[in-house]
């Protein structure tokens, strides 16, 4: 007889064969000792009837992804095939598995069937991990039934975490069912497991059953697929005792076998399995499994040779019955026999045997060593503690850097990983700050802000390399630790908050940004906010400044500071008049333009001291600033900027208007007296001007944090933080009315011309400020590439295609280039990305637009916002909000008063925990996956013709 046969892949229709059955009530079931039955997806428990097992929801299990019962074809399967659970976000979602011993060695099985549940039609490929260790590859593409996963594991805690994760193919992990089965001591002890290795199972066949058998045939829940290929099926009605062996094979096993008819000079039994790659020889396990079927059999009626791929013969075996009567289980394990694509086992009997061969299970498992090292165990105990401490266990499981880091973790590359920053910012943390975050001794960095954190902060005196702290907007309270004052801190936020008593001279130091406002407990009478070093900074307290002075010092400085308020209100009184005065001539000028001829052209030069808020500047005071225009900062349509101080220690930006400028002086005057009236806290403040000879300047105030674009994706990014979604929403917010003031607040109204993310400036506290509104008529046609030459004017990327073809600038011009800003902000993305081959993804509007129209919004996000798990249905929101800006045509776009109303609501909503679905007017959605969140429409719901070719929709 030949060999019986070829496998190809291990048949799991077993699984569905075995559990379709119908549920029964849950009362009374019949449990397993630490059997765990996870329906992912599932809302309540119930049995199964045909193993009598108890099945959970995965509720208990997993804080993180979304339930879906939109499973197609699950009727065929299990009924833990009808429901699954899938994770949308890109960090690793957990899920915990307790109750485990260290050292125990578990068998993990787990289940997919994708059923297009998603209606996308594709078959998603990602990974999972047991602990820090990836387990194995999920893709499951051309099957047509539910694809299992069998691990046996040795457990190294009191529990098991088991991780899914996508890699840069950004598919959405999923996962219907997930179990796990302690076994018995001594189970799976092979060489390969003891040394800390996962065995994943290939196959496992009942060679002679009519059926597939689990639970309770197998007492540890294994699944046996019956053996349906050639060969004669042979059976004892006699029991079969398999308790003397630790992998206990089920007697419903042993009782049947596969053999040869007749025993005859050429009989043999052959089987071939084709294994899915080559396994070094160390890394396979094969276990096949004997046991005696005649009751006439002596101790040399049935004896054989085993030979792999047709080697030489590697053991002998021989079945038979005990001297008690009962028939003997027995089985023969192989670790590593070579580097092969296939396995050939070959059962040849020996001379004097008078029974052919037979085989009554096969087992084949291959191992995967764990190579790498977990993140250094004191980190991972204080991560344990820190999470039990603020009850983030459920949400962050799983070795805090291995395979992937949780989401609020960043890791070292170290080995082992040390972890060395946390941001849990916005995380609703409502308990005390756990001591265990002093056990992580590698830590940079720790933001702890905008929670409900309350008690003291404790002793932090062992972070040695903590150089930013944030623990502001919470309910801290007592006293500011000195102990802080020895740590390498550059930034030490604690404002809003319950802190009482005196700060730390310690904490008085140039190098610290120091904020302590809203702290009303804070006794010494000094406001300390920015930089200690910086003028608006608190003093360096003297040894023998006590609180005695407090008191008088306080009465002078109130006496001065009344003095400049009544001088204040007596200049801005003398502006009204001028204003009003001016403003009856102006309001006869058209105003729908930007700075167009709206000035009387014999008007005077400006002199030093008759425009509130602007003062005139010497050149020589402006050089002297500059110290000689040695430092550039930056440059523009208008010319060069240059870093510069005056004389009383303010920090200035200075625009020089470029020689080749056609601009008159006249004209120049008249521009910076309107730029001297417009005030707004979101709009760079102009300071004064020089006007002398051919030198024509601008003296602005200097923003410490430079351009947005710098911290979304400019070259300096990497030596910044990054900025978190609720920054990023603040800052739109911010640029966003300042915009807003120049079109509804300005007379006449102001149309900026270059809305970008390079013209948004940040300060030390992160306000964003718009800058250089109200130039375009001074600028230099030309002189940067990224403009264009002709009459219209902007930057490529924000450009306003209608008013590019027709010429004709609106406030929805703006309105078209703070919309490309926000698509910015949400992905870190230039807008015209050079780098990318396929020339319709350069453009942001164009990849913007595509990913959102397949429902792949995690694709355009900035992987900083993905790691923090943000409020999706806010960033959906922010982004279709961003489409409707960037709408081809003006009248399908939002005002510049829309977008602040929006973006505040999308604030409010992502501090909070309730959800967000009326937008713009409860307009209807094109790009959110299964249709619109909101009812109705409103004109600023978004069109179908999307015809102009800089924004058209194209598949990626």
């Amino acid at each position: 007889m030949g060999y019986f046969g070829k496998v190809q892949v291990f048949s799991l229709a077993v699984l569905c064969s075995i559990l379709a059955a119908k549920t029964v009530s849950a009362q009374g079931a019949p449990l397993q000792e630490g059997f765990i039955s996870i329906d992912c997806g599932a809302t309540s428990n119930y049995v199964e009837s045909a193993t009598g097992l108890l099945w959970v929801p995965d509720s208990n299990h997993t804080s993180a992804g979304v339930n879906s019962a939109e499973v197609t074809g699950a009727t065929t399967f299990s009924a833990s095939m009808s429901t699954l659970r899938y994770f949308p976000k890109p960090q690793k979602s957990c899920y915990l598995l307790p109750g485990t011993t260290p050292n125990a060695s578990y068998m993990v099985r787990h289940t997919y069937w994708y059923g297009n549940y998603d209606k996308l039609n594709r078959v998603p490929t990602f990974y999972v991990a047991l602990d820090a260790a990836k387990a194995a590859e999920i893709n499951s593409s051309g099957l047509s039934e539910p694809y299992v996963y069998e691990h046996v594991y040795k457990a190294k805690r009191n529990s098991i975490t088991f991780c899914l994760y996508r890699d840069a193919t950004n598919s959405t992990p999923f996962i219907n069912s997930l179990e796990l089965r302690p076994f018995q001591t001594g189970a799976y002890e092979q060489n390969v497991l003891k040394l800390g290795g996962v065995l994943s199972v290939l196959y496992r066949f009942n060679m002679g059953g009519s059926r597939d058998l689990r639970f309770p045939d197998d007492v540890y829940d294994r699944i046996w697929t019956r053996w349906t290929l050639d060969g004669v099926k042979v059976e004892t009605l006699s029991p079969v005792d398999p308790n003397n062996l630790p992998l206990m094979p089920p007697s419903a096993v042993m009782k049947t076998a596969s053999s040869p008819a007749v025993l005859g000079p050429e009989t043999y039994l052959g089987l071939i399995f084709t294994l899915l790659s080559a396994y070094p020889s160390p890394d396979t396990v094969l276990n096949l499994y004997f046991a005696e079927i005649s009751t006439n059999s002596s101790a040399t009626s049935r004896a054989f040779n085993i030979s792999l791929n047709a080697n030489t013969p590697v053991v002998t075996e021989n079945p038979y019955i005990d001297a008690g009567g009962a028939l003997k289980a027995d089985v023969k394990s192989f670790i590593g026999w070579g580097a092969y694509t296939t396995l050939g086992i070959t059962l040849t009997p020996l001379p004097t045997a008078t029974d052919p061969p037979l085989l009554n299970g096969v087992e084949i498992l291959f191992s995967k060593r764990l190579s790498v090292d977990a993140t250094d165990a004191t980190d991972v105990l204080a991560i344990e503690q820190i999470k039990d401490a603020l009850n983030l266990t459920l949400s962050s499981a799983g070795d805090p850097c291995l395979p992937v880091p949780i989401a609020w973790i960043t890791c070292s590359s170290a080995s082992p990983p040390r972890i060395i920053t946390i941001r849990l910012s916005n995380y609703n943390l409502s308990r005390q700050i756990p001591t265990a975050f002093a056990s992580l001794s590698a830590l940079t960095l720790l933001w702890l802000d905008n929670n409900a954190l309350t008690g003291v902060i404790p002793d932090l005196s062992k972070l040695t390399s903590l150089k930013s702290l944030h623990l502001e907007n919470n309910a801290l309270s007592g006293t500011i630790p000195t102990s802080l004052g020895s740590l390498p801190l550059t930034e030490l936020f604690l404002q809003n908050n319950k802190f009482v008593g005196m700060v730390p001279t310690s904490l008085i130091r140039t190098n610290l940004l120091l904020d302590l406002s809203g702290n009303p407990g804070i006794t010494d009478g000094r406001v300390y906010s920015g930089p200690s070093a910086s003028p608006s900074g608190p003093p360096t307290p003297s040894a023998d400044n006590g609180g005695s002075k407090s008191k008088p010092n306080t009465t002078i400085i109130a006496g001065i500071v009344g003095g400049i308020v009544g001088a204040l209100l007596l200049i801005g009184c003398v502006a009204a008049i001028i204003w009003i005065r001016r403003n009856k001539i102006g309001s006869k000028l058209k105003s729908n333009t930007s700075l167009k001829s709206s000035h009387a052209p014999s008007h005077k030069p400006i002199e030093s001291g008759l425009v509130p808020g602007a003062q005139r500047y010497s050149y020589a005071e402006i050089t002297a600033a500059t110290n000689g225009f040695k430092k550039k900062i930056g440059s523009g349509g208008f010319g060069p900027v240059h870093y510069g101080r005056l004389s009383n220690g303010q920090e200035v930006a200075i625009k020089a208007l470029d020689d080749s400028s056609q601009q008159g002086a006249q004209e120049f005057t008249n521009e910076v007296e309107l730029l001297s009236r417009i005030h707004h806290r979101n709009l760079v403040k102009l300071l004064g001007y020089c006007e002398e000879g051919n030198h024509r300047m601008l003296v602005y105030e200097f923003l410490p944090k430079g351009t947005v674009q710098e911290h979304l994706y400019g070259s300096p990014r990497a030596a910044r933080e990054p900025l978190d979604l609720k920054l990023r929403l603040d800052i739109a917010l911010n640029a966003a009315q300042g915009l807003e003031y120049l079109h509804n607040g300005c007379n006449p109204n102001i149309i900026h011309r270059d809305i970008k993310s390079n013209n948004i400036l940040l300060t030390d506290k992160y306000v964003a400020k718009v800058a250089d509104f109200g130039l375009s008529k001074l600028g230099v046609p030309g002189v940067a590439a990224t403009h264009v030459v002709t009459d219209v004017k902007g930057t490529i990327g924000y450009l306003d295609p209608e008013y590019y073809v027709s010429n004709a600038l609106t406030e929805k011009s703006d309105v078209f280039s703070f919309g490309v800003v926000l698509l910015e902000i949400l992905s870190a993305r230039p807008p015209i990305d050079q780098s990318i081959p396929n020339q319709d993804n350069r453009n942001i509007c164009n990849w913007v637009r595509a990913s959102l129209q397949t429902g792949n919004i995690d694709y355009i996000l900035d992987p900083v916002i993905l790691r923090e798990h943000p409020n999706m249905n806010v960033v959906w929101k922010v982004a279709e909000l961003a489409m409707l800006c960037v709408e081809p045509k003006g009248k399908h776009r939002p005002s510049m008063q829309d977008v602040v109303r929006e973006l505040r609501e999308a604030i409010s909503v992502n501090g909070s925990s309730g959800t967000y679905d009326n937008f713009v007017g409860n307009s209807t959605y094109q790009f959110r996956p299964g249709g619109a969140s909101g009812s109705g429409s409103s004109k600023h719901s978004l069109p179908n013709d999307s015809n102009n070719s800089m924004v058209k929709p194209r598949a990626r």
